[in-house]
């Protein structure tokens, strides 16, 4: 009986006990993305779920640092193992459950192009690009100096900015909640350049200066000018205005001022007129004001230097004081000053203007020998005006004579001035300035007695010696350039100018080198509209044949057939004058013959 009771307690336990077990809750755990705890939000809720048909739950939760806490809800901070346990208050049993917490912080990794940049005065703009990785679930801004939004992210097109300070980029990692920033400075390089300027600020009227500006990249003067060196010819005290930009776009300004003295002129020994040069105008200058006087300089020379010089009363053609055509600065202007024209002639100084030729009737180069022979001399008359074109009224001229300086003898050249209408009454000042190597003559005429004249004829003689080396017939070109006229009222007028040519021979007994220049003659000459070349001795079946006019423009180019030694030209496109024939052969060899045209 014991046995049986005994063994219907121990079930009645059992059966109890599952029972109980049966009754205690059942629950689960709940948090948002699982189990992850990111960058932001840092915080993470656990939520305890009852899910037994318990009324009375109580729920303790145990933080991976040991602590408990009481209550549905915990929300955690720090990642690890969180313990809760629910106890049901009727039937004493307690449930237990664990979570782990992980954590994710990994922010963006973000790569600017460039950390700086700078802008300039130019409006200059600074570009970068971002780039985050990972590439994908991010998102990003950038702010300006001051925070504001001014764009997003873009991987592929760049920020650019023309505004100085420190730009930031922010990006987050929309997974996680974690964030990156980077920052690029932007520089201002905006000095303005110091622009110093050189010069003398004080001059005589009439004489320029020159101002020169540094300490920038270009240059914008008041007068138009645009390089560092400005030349100025004031009349009044000016002010002049420089606008400099330098390397970094930015604009610089400064000023100069010229003070302009009345009472004096800055004289340059030789130029007479004061436009800018010494040459054959200044004797005709001088001419014109020959016997004048005036205070002399303190210092006499014919150095080429500006002088200061205490004006005199009078001017020069130009519209300066007459005080520059004492270029000796004694006080007097005589032919001592032509001194001062040779010694410094061709030389210029600061305000010489563009020479521009005049070229107008007149003045004509005929030689007196149409064929000279190698190593002897020759002569040709400069002659003015004709016995139908007087000139009327003439005081003085001056002129340039060119020649070629490679078939006359090395400064066996020069000027003769005979009597003539030009000088009849007066002690002309009579110039000649021969220069070999520029293979011209300078050469200038003036009356002295305040007088014109009037006429025509021969003013003056080139003498020249050809070469003794020429073994072929040459011809040989002499021109007129840059002829002027002036008058006893210091106006002056361009003359036209003329050309000659002369045929230079070889000297008997040298021997032709050239076979095609034996034996080749022209006929008719003068031709009209045809000419006939007749060759003796010769092989060849076909010639080339040039025509050049005496400024060395050719007019004619063409091969023509020998037919029984004879070639002919047509010549009826050619007007009247004086050219040059090259006759050339299947070797290369050319001989030039002076060719007459007349119509």
């Amino acid at each position: 009986m014991k046995k049986i009771y005994f063994t219907f307690l121990v079930f009645l336990g059992i059966t109890f006990n599952n029972f109980i077990q049966a009754q205690c809750p059942t629950f689960s755990i709940s948090a948002p993305s699982g189990t992850l705890l990111g960058c932001n939000p840092n915080t993470l809720t656990l939520t305890a779920i009852n899910t037994s048909t318990m009324p009375s739950v109580t729920y303790t939760w145990t933080t991976p640092s040991a602590s408990t806490v009481t209550g549905t809800n915990y929300t955690c901070t720090t990642p690890g193992i969180y313990t809760v346990d629910a106890k049901d208050a009727s039937f004493a049993c307690i449930f237990t459950q664990t979570i782990s917490i992980s954590q994710n912080t990994v922010a963006p990794t973000i790569t600017v192009t460039s950390s700086s940049g700078t802008v300039t005065c130019t409006n200059s703009i600074c570009c970068f690009t971002a780039t985050a990785s990972p590439s994908l679930s991010i998102s990003g801004i950038w702010l300006d100096p001051l925070g504001s939004l001014i764009g997003p992210l873009n991987n592929v097109l760049p920020l650019c900015v023309n505004y100085p300070g420190v730009y930031t980029v922010t990006v987050a990692n929309i997974t996680n909640g974690c964030w990156a920033n980077q920052t690029v400075s932007i520089f201002t390089n905006t000095t303005t350049p110091t622009i110093s300027i050189t010069g003398t600020p004080t001059v005589c009227l009439g004489t320029s200066t020159n101002f020169t500006a540094s300490g920038a990249v270009t240059y914008t003067w008041s007068t138009g000018a645009t390089l560092n060196t400005v030349n100025v010819l004031p009349t009044v005290t000016t002010t002049y205005s420089l606008s400099a930009t330098g390397a970094n776009g930015c604009v610089g300004n400064n000023t100069v001022t010229v003070s302009v003295n009345n009472t004096c002129s800055d004289v340059w020994p030789g130029d007479a007129n004061s436009d800018g040069v010494a040459n054959t105008l200044d004797i005709l200058e001088i001419g014109l004001h020959i016997s004048q006087s005036g205070p002399p300089r303190a210092i006499t020379s014919n150095s080429y230097v500006s002088y200061f010089s205490n004006n005199w009363t009078g001017t020069v053609t130009t519209g300066k004081n007459l005080c520059h055509s004492d270029c000796n600065g004694d006080g007097f202007i005589s032919l001592q000053d032509t001194l001062a024209v040779n010694l410094n002639f061709l030389q210029t100084h600061a305000f010489k203007p563009l020479y521009i030729e005049v070229v107008n009737p007149d003045l004509s180069i005929i030689p007196n020998q149409a064929n000279i022979v190698a190593g002897t001399w020759g002569t040709s008359n400069i002659n003015l005006g004709s016995i139908g074109t007087p000139i009327n009224g003439i005081y003085g001229l001056a002129f340039e004579i060119n020649f070629d300086n490679s078939l006359i003898q090395t400064d066996s050249v020069y000027l003769e001035y005979p009597s003539s209408f030009l000088n009849a009454g007066s002690p002309n000042i009579k110039f000649r300035k021969e220069i070999f190597a520029n293979s011209t003559v300078y050469a200038a005429s003036v009356r002295t007695n305040t007088a014109n004249v009037t006429g025509f004829g021969n003013i003056a003689i080139l003498h020249y010696k050809a070469k003794a080396s020429i073994a072929t017939n040459t011809v040989l070109n002499l021109g007129i350039l840059n002829a002027q006229r002036i008058n006893n009222l210091g106006i002056f007028a361009g003359l036209t100018v003329g050309t000659g040519t002369v045929n230079i021979s070889p000297a008997a007994g040298i021997k032709e080198e050239n076979e095609l220049a034996k034996n080749i003659y022209l006929y008719p000459q003068p031709a009209k509209d045809i000419l006939n070349i007749a060759f003796a001795n010769f092989n060849e079946s076909l010639i080339s044949l040039s025509v050049f006019d005496i400024t060395g423009k050719e007019l004619i180019n063409k091969e023509s057939a020998v037919i029984n030694g004879n070639v002919t030209l047509s010549t009826s496109e050619l007007s009247s004058g004086v050219y040059i024939l090259k006759i050339t052969n299947g070797n290369n060899q050319t001989v030039s013959k002076r060719l007459i045209i007349t119509k």
